[in-house]
């Protein structure tokens, strides 16, 4: 997923919620660590003034915990994104396949 940012200030990503989907929804990042793998919970992503952010898996991602259904390719949910300044934007997500 890419967030673009089209405003001329700098925002920034703070939750996520997908209540049918998830009981919790958390931000992610997996970082190296001793030449190991090794994710991280967040409390937030800069998205800067005309940039954009990415997420994806091996870098910064949402992880959706304790799933209310199984998942499987084709799917879609209902994502909300939560920003500290522009407030909460809601998404439609499907799902692939890795």
């Amino acid at each position: 997923m890419v967030i673009r940012n089209t405003g001329t200030a700098p925002d920034a990503l703070i939750g996520a919620e997908a209540p049918e989907t998830a009981g919790k929804v958390e931000l992610h990042e997996t970082m190296m660590e001793g030449g190991i793998a090794r994710m991280h919970a967040a409390h937030r992503f800069e998205v800067p003034a005309g940039g954009t952010l990415e997420l994806k898996p091996g870098g910064k991602h949402i992880m959706l915990l304790n799933l209310k259904k199984e998942l499987k390719p084709g799917d879609q949910f209902h994502l909300d994104l939560k920003f500290e300044k522009a407030g909460t934007l809601h998404v439609a997500v499907e799902v692939r396949a890795q």
